[in-house]
């Protein structure tokens, strides 16, 4: 079964794709868009975003599972530039799959083992609920696993850059 409608490819042929390639229509983040308004489960206790970073800008990336070798190496190097972010005006908050409580573990192996001090704030979504709606996963993947997605907002929380 294919999709009704289907773009043309440079050569003005039809591009046909599979009926497993269809998205079901929900909203998806966009450029422009307002970031959703919601209190989450942070490393601080129950914030929004407004309340994590004031006036500031925001660079929010996921980072999947506490522990993973790639996103212990992310999380290194946006902890080392944090100060860089903090000069102009950005503020970092990490999403992640994990616990609060694993991810102050895997903090502290880091600070212990590599003498990193994270101090970014960190959101829970252990049941992905938040990942689905903000399209930090990718159905055709898996659907019990985030992926690596990053968001710019400007200090109104409108999105300004998406990084998949």
């Amino acid at each position: 079964m294919y999709q009704f409608f289907a773009p043309r490819s440079s050569t003005k042929s039809l591009v046909r794709l599979p009926a497993s390639y269809r998205e079901k229509s929900c909203w998806q983040p966009r450029l422009g868009d307002a970031f959703p308004y919601c209190t989450f489960n942070t490393n601080l206790g129950p914030m929004s975003l407004l309340e994590m970073a004031g006036d500031n800008w925001i660079y929010l990336f996921s980072l999947p599972q506490a522990f993973s070798p790639i996103c212990t190496a992310e999380l290194a190097n946006f902890s080392r530039h944090q100060a860089e972010f903090e000069r102009l005006g950005v503020k970092l908050v990490a999403f992640s799959q994990s616990t609060i409580e694993r991810q102050q573990e895997w903090h502290n192996m880091m600070e212990s083992q590599f003498g990193i001090s994270v101090r970014i704030s960190f959101v829970e979504d252990p049941d992905l609920s938040l990942a689905k709606c903000f399209g930090i996963l990718h159905p055709r993947e898996s659907t019990e696993s985030m992926i690596r997605k990053s968001f710019v907002l400007d200090s109104e929380h409108t999105i300004r850059s998406l990084i998949d």
